[in-house]
């Protein structure tokens, strides 16, 4: 994919969630008020830091996924113009939210291993929640992360994955 078609499948995409979910703006009707959907995406990893790749693989790869990173990014502002215009001229009056489009971005995780600080619960880095950690400092491992392809989540991974997706939401719950 290039980073435009990667846009414009995604924009697609949204359109159609949106469009079901009978959004204002999305398909065309101007007398149909925005709803408060909520859409979190998973943004995309940087695969420069996937333990299975190879340098230079890893630098190139790397370089792609973060091109298409920020056409996500790009896509999502353009949403969220839309839905500022959209819900500020049907729902100002009633103070609606109106709907939502987020990008949950998981940290390195290299980068959480290293803040977890042992095995003290007050101590662990909040994607580390449901993983059991021992006293002993390199208890957890990067591999303990992926599937044997060193590429899919596995075993904690999912955990961190789903722990990532549930701060998100929990986060936008609590935003006005």
């Amino acid at each position: 994919h290039s980073s435009e078609t990667f846009g414009r499948e995604l924009n697609s995409l949204l359109h159609s969630i949106f469009d079901y979910a009978d959004i204002s703006g999305c398909s065309g009707s101007e007398n149909r008020k925005p709803n408060n959907v909520t859409v979190i995406l998973i943004g995309l990893i940087d695969f420069s830091y996937l333990p299975f790749l190879p340098w230079p693989l890893s630098s190139v790869l790397g370089w792609r996924s973060r091109s298409l990173q920020a056409e996500m990014k790009r896509v999502v502002e353009e949403w969220r113009k839309i839905f500022s215009y959209n819900t500020s001229r049907f729902d100002q009056q009633q103070n609606k939210a109106g709907p939502k489009i987020v990008i949950a971005n998981m940290p390195r995780v290299e980068d959480i291993l290293k803040s977890h600080g042992g095995g003290s619960a007050e101590k662990q880095h909040p994607l580390l929640q449901g993983i059991a950690i021992s006293d002993s400092e390199n208890d957890l491992d990067i591999n303990d992360f992926f599937a044997d392809d060193g590429f899919h989540p596995a075993k904690n991974g999912t955990i961190m994955v789903g722990n990532m997706l549930a701060q998100t939401y929990h986060k936008l719950l609590i935003e006005p």
